[in-house]
Parts: C-alpha cells; sequence; structure tokens
C-alpha cells in the first residue's frame, strides 16, 4: 500500500516531470534544417583547388543558373552550368601588360557581361566583360580624400559587393590611418558607398562596434575578433561580427537602426585570449578552438537568414591547422531566423564534414559543399553540395 508521504512525492515527481516536458516543448526548435538524398558534384581539373575564397550563384534575366567561383590557384573564374552541373566558362584574368588586372581575389557578377573583381592590396575595383577584357578600372582614391583600405568581395567572409541602383555598396577594414589615432577602432566606416553615376564616395555612419578596447586589440587579438559578415535583404544591411552574438541591423543609409542579440544555444560565452600564442601554427590553432560567430545569409526565396556559429572545441596537435581554418573548422552550427530577426531553429553539423564557408541559396533550397578534406567521401577533384530544406516541426 502506498502511504500518504510516498503518494505526495509520487505526485511531486510528476509535477516535476510534467514541467520538464512542457519546458522541451517550449523550446523546442520550430524549423529544422533537414538533410535530402539531392547532391550536385562539380568536377575540377588538376589546376583547380578546394581552396575556394569566393563563391556565388549567378542568376541570368532569362533563368540560367550558374556556379562561379574563383581558382585558388590560377587567375580565373570558372562558371559552371547547374543543369548539367558541367564547366561551361574560364574567365582568364591577365596579372600583368596592357589588360592586367593585378592580384585580385573576390568578385561580383551584376550581370554576364559586367564582373566587378577587387584588388587583394589596393582600394580599387576593376570591371571585366565575359571574355576577362578590362572596362574600367576604379581607383578609389582619386574620388575621395577619406582614408581607405583595401576590401574583397568574397564568400569565405561573406560579403559581397553589391548594388542598390547605381550605388555600390563596398566594405571597409579597421582603419589605423584615420584622424581619431586614438579611437581608431570605433570611427572606422564599416562601409563606402560609390554612385558609379558621379563618382561620388561616402563613408557610411556606422562605425565598428567595440568589441576589444584598443590594448585588447594590439597585445590579446587573433585576429579573427573584428571578422565580420554582411548581407542585404532588400531593404536593411545587416552585420555580424566574429567576437559578438549581437546583429547590427542598418539602413540603406548606413544608419544603425537596431542591434539584436542571436545567440546560439552552442556557444555559452564569448571567451577572449589572455595570452596570444607567439607561434604562428599556435596562434591559428585557437583561430581553430575559440568560440566565433560567422557568415551571415539571406535566403530570399524562404524569406529567413542562417547565421553560422562555431562552438568552442579541442583540435589535435597533430593536425595542419592552417588547412582545418581554410575548410571552414572543425565543428559549426546554423542558426536559423525568421523575417523579424527572431531565433526559430538552430542545427548542429557532424565533425568535419561540411565546409562552412561554401554554401549557395536556390529556390529548392541551402546547397551546403561536404567537400571538407576530412570527410570520408573526399574527392580532391570534386566539388560537391548537399541539399538541405526548411523543416516545420510539430
Amino acid at each position: 500500500m502506498i502511504t500518504n508521504k510516498y503518494l505526495f512525492l509520487f505526485i511531486v515527481f510528476l509535477l516535476i516531470s510534467s514541467c520538464n516536458q512542457k519546458d522541451q516543448t517550449t523550446n523546442k526548435d520550430k524549423i529544422d534544417l533537414v538533410e535530402t538524398s539531392d547532391e550536385m558534384s562539380f568536377a575540377l581539373d588538376s589546376n583547380t583547388t578546394l581552396l575556394i575564397k569566393a563563391l556565388f550563384l549567378h542568376t541570368e534575366n532569362d533563368g540560367s543558373e550558374y556556379l562561379t567561383f574563383q581558382n585558388d590557384k590560377e587567375p580565373e573564374i570558372l562558371f559552371y552550368d547547374i543543369k548539367t552541373q558541367s564547366l561551361v566558362k574560364k574567365i582568364l584574368l591577365d596579372t600583368e601588360g596592357d589588360n592586367g588586372v593585378g592580384k585580385t581575389l573576390g568578385y561580383y557578377i551584376k550581370n554576364i557581361n559586367e564582373i566587378y573583381l577587387t584588388s587583394l592590396y589596393f582600394p580599387y575595383i576593376i570591371k571585366i566583360n565575359y571574355d576577362g577584357e578590362i572596362i574600367k578600372k576604379i581607383d578609389l582614391k582619386k574620388f575621395t580624400n577619406l582614408p581607405l583600405t583595401e576590401f574583397q568581395s568574397m564568400s569565405f567572409c561573406y560579403r559581397p559587393l553589391f548594388f542598390i541602383d547605381n550605388n555600390l555598396y563596398i566594405p571597409q577594414f579597421i582603419n589605423k590611418g584615420i584622424k581619431e589615432k586614438n579611437n581608431f577602432i570605433e570611427n572606422s566606416p564599416l562601409c563606402i558607398v560609390l554612385d558609379t553615376t558621379n563618382m561620388h564616395i561616402q563613408q557610411s555612419d556606422f562605425k565598428f562596434p567595440p568589441l576589444l578596447s584598443i590594448k585588447e586589440y594590439f597585445t590579446q587579438a587573433l585576429g579573427v575578433e573584428y571578422n565580420y559578415s554582411r548581407c542585404f535583404d532588400g531593404k536593411r544591411i545587416i552585420y555580424s561580427f566574429g567576437y559578438d552574438e549581437n546583429i547590427y541591423i542598418t539602413s540603406i543609409e548606413n544608419k544603425l537602426i537596431s542591434t539584436k542579440p542571436i545567440k546560439s544555444k552552442y556557444i555559452k560565452k564569448l571567451s577572449s585570449i589572455k595570452n596570444r600564442p607567439e607561434n604562428i601554427q599556435d596562434g591559428i590553432k585557437k583561430m581553430n578552438e575559440i568560440p566565433l560567430y560567422g557568415n551571415l545569409i539571406y535566403d530570399k526565396y524562404q524569406n529567413v537568414y542562417y547565421r553560422i556559429c562555431y562552438p568552442e572545441t579541442e583540435i589535435d596537435k597533430k593536425e595542419n591547422m592552417a588547412d582545418i581554418w581554410q575548410f571552414g573548422r572543425k565543428l559549426f552550427s546554423i542558426v536559423i531566423l525568421d523575417k523579424d530577426l527572431n531565433i526559430i531553429g538552430e542545427k548542429l553539423f557532424p565533425e568535419y564534414t561540411y565546409i562552412s564557408t561554401l554554401m549557395f541559396i536556390r529556390k529548392d533550397g541551402l546547397y551546403i559543399c561536404n567537400s571538407h578534406y576530412k570527410n570520408p567521401n573526399f574527392k580532391e577533384d570534386n566539388l560537391s553540395f548537399k541539399k538541405f530544406i526548411l523543416h516545420k516541426n510539430d
């Protein structure tokens, strides 16, 4: 027979269990990213590597789709037809001579005959056509007295160039050349805007947030804390920084509208480096291990946003730290945000399987590269992507 004492304890246990179950249901993700059986595979020749820094899906006005990316080994941009997954074009870039573009990293395709290259070392843009012929060189320093930094239109850190009407939005980095020497971080603009009709340049009101002090920046920073990603959703420009759980929503006039915390459930706390390693390899190891936030990408078809998150992890000293960094670290998750930038889900991906910096969006889903060099199915001459779709949880 159950005594009153045990009956009371049993009822309490049921109540606690019921509350726990309710909490779990309440906290359950509304949306999940589900892997499908669909896969795309693009054959690479021996002169093309998987160390890709700039990869973009381009859609022409007639609906033709091309996966494009810049070869890390040769000065060229490759075009693959999405339907056939076959190479249809290599834009060969001369680095020297009358048609020389110098050393470039990153690009933006406005249309098939209007492609903008970004320089690796200097603040200038080169407009070329589909045959790689230079249409125009734009040295931005000729059009402003503002101190400028070099910039790259990349996907590795997702911050491509983009147009709004005739205005070209160009990313900037922390600028030590500005007048406010004692506070150069918080006075460095995130963006400059080039009016391509009159070549007028205006810098953004929005500046780098104070994530680190000047002292910490010079003595403790690994160089990834101020890495940032930005995306344009047609109305707003949104920024995500490596060492900040917040995202920053700005207007097309580059004015801050609001700040919103978007915290990964896999990152307890962003922990700073007390003692920066003197050895380069140890520094890259730390870059691969500390918790960070990564790219922010807008899906215009589903009207959602994807924020890449890197939980804290440990890497075996025997591993090639540079390769792990190049292939998007060991472990990552994707936070899913709705149109109002509310968290509706988060998916954690298996270790050493997908490349967090190589993905593209189509109408039918999110394609994430699974050509990680530590993936058991890795093939050096193959760039492959698995399709993921949003699934509403019951």
